[in-house]
């Protein structure tokens, strides 16, 4: 009988993580400098490790994590300690002296959580060696990506705006819809449709390359972005640089 409780138990933590739905972390792009960072991560005691988690570095503008990720980290497996390993990061900004934020995606309980550590960017700098890990540490949850679910349709300010080549467009939904996202330009014609399909209640987030339905590079110039559901609409502009 414990047998078949523990076995039970170790089902249902299975089943949790390939449940859980990881935050959708997008780092921005169009930034001129960037710097390394080598890390361990921990959560309480327990070491956070390989990819089924998620670390990712913030700028200053850190609680808008759909605009302002400035890296995800990359597990590595140590070159020289098979079994151990770090959290590799590229960090961007574009300038000098930001203060960088870290974020902790723990899949085992699908939790978000803020780091007690922050840096400050500093161009071409490498921060620890994989022989020497910078230790970023969270103890208590801030955020459950599964239960801060939207209560209301909305289509996010693309960013970076204005973008050159490719723009983020993030937008929420509070109940399943089939969703139609398209560009258009300034005379109404539509350029590439991004979007159509059925998407879940939730944040989502498409990337639009600036590039036409025939995948050729649009030329700069203001367009239009529309999103459309059987409950929902609404345009913004955005402004392409070349």
């Amino acid at each position: 009988m414990k047998l078949s409780i523990l076995a039970f138990l170790w089902i249902f933590v299975i089943f949790t993580i390939l449940l859980a739905e990881p935050p959708d972390w997008i780092v921005i792009t169009g930034t001129q400098y960037n710097m390394v960072l080598f890390a361990s991560a921990f959560v309480g005691n327990d070491v956070l490790a390989d990819s089924t988690n998620m670390v990712g570095a913030f700028g200053p503008n850190h609680c808008d994590t759909l605009n302002d990720c400035r890296a995800l980290g990359v597990w590595e497996e140590h070159p020289s300690a098979p079994g151990n390993g770090f959290w590799y990061f590229t960090i961007v900004a574009n300038e000098d002296g930001e203060l960088m934020h870290f974020k902790l995606y723990d899949a085992s309980n699908d939790n978000i959580l803020d780091a007690n550590e922050t840096i400050l960017f500093q161009n071409d700098s490498t921060i620890g060696n994989p022989d020497s890990l910078f230790l970023i540490t969270s103890s208590t949850p801030t955020d459950n990506y599964q239960s801060n679910m939207p209560h209301s349709f909305e289509l996010k300010q693309n960013y970076p705006n204005p973008f050159n080549p490719q723009t983020v467009i993030a937008y929420q939904l509070p109940e399943r819809a089939a969703v139609e996202i398209s560009i258009y330009n300034i005379l109404g014609q539509k350029v590439k449709t991004l979007v159509n399909d059925r998407k879940e209640a939730g944040y989502h987030k498409v990337i639009w390359n600036g590039k036409d339905a025939e995948n050729r590079d649009v030329s700069s110039g203001i367009y239009f972005y529309k999103i459309s559901t059987d409950k929902f609409s609404e345009t913004k502009k955005c402004l392409l640089l070349k």
